[in-house]
């Protein structure tokens, strides 16, 4: 059954150097809200997958030390 949140502690496949790399699965450590206010950071635990779009999010892994934008990850199709 495919989720309708991100949640911390999830997998997803994420592509590095932009989404242009081959997918790896990684682990969502932090979701943070991109309001293009860095003084506003608004860190959450999970948001609908719905609204994983474009540049609104970024995602930062347990796995490495990479960061992602929203458009560069996807569900993990189990």
């Amino acid at each position: 059954m495919k989720q309708d949140k991100l949640r911390i502690g999830d997998e997803v496949v994420w592509r590095n150097s932009w989404g242009k790399d081959a997918p790896q699965r990684v682990k969502v450590k932090t979701i943070t809200i991109n309001n293009d206010n860095p003084f506003s950071i608004n860190e959450v635990n999970e948001i609908d997958w719905s609204k994983v779009k474009a540049h609104n999010l970024i995602i930062d892994f347990y796995d490495n030390t990479n960061w992602a934008w929203a458009y560069q990850i996807e569900k993990l199709e189990e």
